[in-house]
């Protein structure tokens, strides 16, 4: 029940958010919107989303806590759920796809947005430096590396801490709690990255808006695939 109102309560202020830019701009500028946002934010959804195949390798599995509980209570800290091995692969594999995908890239780096005749609409949704700092990664590659790099050490963190406040409200492995499992690794992203990369207010709220709709549907289809033992 709880997941059938999470997509309809984010799915009214997605289809919200659709109409209000395609009204004051238009839809291309909302597709623009929608492709540099989940550009920007694609190292934190790769980490987020290679950790839940930590558990198929044959290895031991390294819990974060150690089995250790929290201060006078028997609950535990992390839980089994989070472990060392996820985290490496989740930001290993993050790294490596946004590296690989940036080298495939660059033969396209020097087509930039404002080569192409877009309306003027488009300039007054997106600041030039803002733009260019998405597209044109070649000339700033190491502020690009460092971007995926925090992000993808951002996604993992931010999960941990959600799934801290979730034991200390007593929610067991696989509890659910309103937009802590939905954000908590995107949100710790965003900020990690902030101060060398201050994402504009109009990203962040697409992030905001279309996070949880993307990552209901993502945790259903690893649920599906047995690489989660519950769908979020």
């Amino acid at each position: 029940m709880w997941l059938k109102r999470y997509i309809i309560i984010f799915g009214i202020l997605f289809i919200t958010h659709f109409c209000l830019i395609i009204f004051i701009f238009s839809i291309f500028d909302w597709l623009v919107l929608l492709g540099l946002t989940y550009f920007c934010l694609l190292p934190a959804f790769l980490s987020n989303a290679c950790m839940t195949f930590a558990g198929k390798f044959p290895v031991k599995l390294y819990p974060i806590d150690g089995g250790r509980v929290y201060k006078n209570t028997n609950k535990r800290i992390l839980g089994d759920g989070k472990t060392w091995n996820g985290i490496i692969i989740g930001i290993f594999f993050s790294f490596l796809i946004c590296l690989i995908t940036s080298f495939i890239y660059f033969p396209l780096a020097d087509i930039t947005i404002y080569r192409f005749e877009l309306s003027s609409t488009v300039l007054k949704l997106f600041s030039q430096e803002d733009i260019l700092f998405f597209v044109e990664i070649r000339d700033k590659f190491n502020n690009f590396l460092l971007r995926i790099l925090l992000m993808s050490i951002g996604a993992p963190i931010g999960d941990l801490i959600g799934s801290f406040i979730k034991r200390r409200m007593g929610k067991e492995r696989g509890g659910q709690i309103f937009l802590i499992d939905q954000l908590d690794f995107i949100a710790f992203s965003v900020i990690m990255v902030y101060p060398i990369f201050p994402i504009p207010w109009y990203f962040i709220i697409f992030i905001f808006i279309s996070t949880p709709l993307v990552a209901i549907f993502s945790n259903v289809v690893a649920y599906y695939l047995d690489l989660k033992k519950v769908p979020w």
